[in-house]
């Protein structure tokens, strides 16, 4: 049974892998809390009986387990596929975890809020893309979010400061350092160094594009971050 003062947090880039989501959802369910997926994948359930035609509708979604709730910004249309999602492990549900849409509503961030001894936390998923949009969406539209937690992972940003193999600072990797430090977090570093990304393009390094940021109170917690898999 999971504690409420120690959360073992998975974070993972899936690239719309069903199976890869599928086995870590039965084969780690007793070894971690919540898992926070990146691109995750958004495939054909089965049919159900329509309320506007007389024929069913197609009914789409990732996948469901019994150990884990879902937890998912609903698109609003076909181009509005998520990019990111959680699961949250049913030994948490006292703790009343639950989707803050009316903060952030934004297909490639997950705003999570949750109830601890009175207190409300936040936990932030984020997928931002080789054109930085999480991280220019949140510099438009989020002011402050108290008690904000953990923000990570996918940020597509290659920069000196957190990956060794390349020399520059670009202007992406400040404007995101300026952002965290505007939400009160600190960039955490990994106690193992590895690439995040292992390219699989002949001539193109393996880099990291992976990031965590942690709230003052939590900044020493020890972690890994789990290269992206296909």
């Amino acid at each position: 049974m999971c504690s409420t003062t120690k959360l073992r947090i998975y974070s993972q880039n899936v690239h719309k892998n069903y199976a890869l989501v599928d086995t870590f959802l039965e084969s780690q369910k007793d070894h971690y809390d919540i898992f926070f997926v990146q691109e995750p994948p958004w495939n054909f359930i089965c049919y159900a009986p329509s309320t506007v035609s007389l024929e069913e509708d197609k009914v789409v979604d990732a996948l469901i387990h019994p150990d884990w709730t879902q937890v998912v910004r609903v698109p609003k249309d076909s181009e509005d596929v998520p990019r990111v999602m959680a699961f949250i492990h049913s030994c948490l549900f006292r703790l009343r975890f639950s989707l803050r849409r009316d903060v952030v509503d934004y297909r490639d961030i997950l705003l999570l809020f949750f109830f601890n001894r009175g207190e409300c936390h936040f936990f932030m998923n984020v997928y931002s893309d080789d054109c930085h949009s999480a991280v220019k969406f949140m510099l438009d539209q989020i002011i402050d979010i108290p008690n904000l937690l953990y923000m990570g992972r996918d940020f597509n940003i290659r920069d000196a400061e957190w990956d060794p193999s390349v020399s520059s600072h670009p202007a992406a990797g400040q404007t995101l350092m300026d952002l965290a430090d505007s939400l009160g977090l600190v960039c955490s570093l990994p106690e193992l160094s590895v690439p995040t990304h292992y390219s699989d393009t002949d001539g193109h390094a393996n880099s990291v594009i992976d990031l965590i940021f942690l709230g003052i109170s939590c900044a020493q917690v020890l972690h890994r971050i789990e290269p992206d898999l296909r």
